[in-house]
């Protein structure tokens, strides 16, 4: 069993089943969050990027308290980072996967880019400072100000759905009755959130185990960006999937954007339970993933934006994939 779990192909063909289970669990946590949705009244782009943002964020936030409380603050940002522009390239995959429907980025979901990108450019600031002037951030009045930031845009958000949630009450489709909409959604939110613990367990195990032939680990950021990242984005992939199948477009791309504000909070909480200067620990090579993300995130609100041209908007999610994959060569 000891040398099972030290063998680097047994560990991705534990992550490829754990990849199929979630697929089937986000398929079921889809159908309940749209009736969810239907049900209360409550704007399928809200449930998207609060409700179902957090639960597919579990794994991010797991992996960065884990990696923090071994000071291991590389792993920590290049897990966060590198998943918020893995879940902004998922969400580009989909909508090529789906190019034969008419899908959109609506004004709300710009606005959530748009929010995300504030609180990128304060992160991304705070990487700087301590490099290039020697100043320790204090990180307690760092974390209240993003703090004030974030339910500003929680609020602000909220507002905006209100069109949607109108919108939703005209439909004339079939709705499950409340309480047997709610106790299956939290149990398969239960289940991803197990899986999604596996999966970062398994990730963290790959992170000391040698890559055949090759002999060697590899770099903490690196790892960090790549292998937990792509392995934290699973449930982001499996559910925004799902729930574009089933036609809950702004759902899915609340969920995306939601999550990677979500997953910036979350290091935002890190930094306060870490005894040293967190801010001051990052690795410099951090802002090549934070510029990336900047980038890629303007990407999504001019294809919101430019919304009449298709062929514009494919050919903009397909530059976003390739940038994606040039932040991996930066990196590494």
């Amino acid at each position: 069993m000891y040398s099972l779990w030290h063998n680097f192909f047994v560990l991705m063909t534990i992550i490829f089943f754990i990849t199929l289970i979630i697929f089937y669990v986000g398929d079921r946590m889809a159908f309940y969050a749209d009736q969810l949705a239907k049900s209360t009244g409550i704007s399928g782009a809200l449930i998207g990027f609060i409700l179902i943002a957090m639960i597919t964020s579990v794994p991010e936030m797991v992996s960065t308290f884990v990696a923090t409380s071994n000071q291991l603050y590389g792993l920590a940002t290049g897990g966060v980072l590198g998943s918020n522009i893995v879940n902004l390239a998922i969400l580009s995959g989909i909508f090529l996967i789906f190019r034969d429907r008419e899908l959109e980025i609506k004004r709300s979901s710009i606005f959530s880019f748009l929010s995300g990108l504030l609180l990128l450019a304060v992160v991304g600031i705070l990487f700087t400072v301590y490099p290039v002037s020697k100043v320790i951030v204090n990180k307690y009045y760092v974390s209240f100000i993003i703090l004030v930031i974030y339910i500003g845009i929680m609020y602000h958000s909220f507002s905006l759905n209100q069109e949607e949630q109108e919108e939703q009450e005209k439909e004339q489709e079939e709705i499950l009755p409340l309480g047997k909409t709610i106790v299956p959604f939290i149990f398969y939110s239960g289940i991803i959130i197990g899986l999604s613990w596996g999966l970062v367990v398994v990730c963290q195990q790959m992170t000391v185990v040698p890559i055949p032939i090759y002999g060697k680990t590899l770099g903490e950021h690196f790892v960090g960006t790549l292998i937990l990242a792509v392995s934290t984005s699973i449930p982001e992939l499996a559910t925004s999937y799902q729930i574009v199948r089933r036609g809950q477009t702004n759902m899915a791309v609340e969920n995306i954007a939601g999550s990677n504000i979500f997953n910036l909070m979350v290091l935002v909480v890190a930094s306060l339970t870490t005894p040293s200067p967190f801010w001051s620990e990052i690795p410099i090579n951090s802002l090549y993933t934070v510029f990336m993300i900047f980038i890629v995130s303007l990407l999504m609100c001019i294809i919101g934006l430019v919304r009449e041209s298709k062929k514009f908007s494919l050919f903009m999610h397909g530059l976003i994939i390739m940038i994606w994959l040039y932040s991996l060569v930066l990196v590494f």
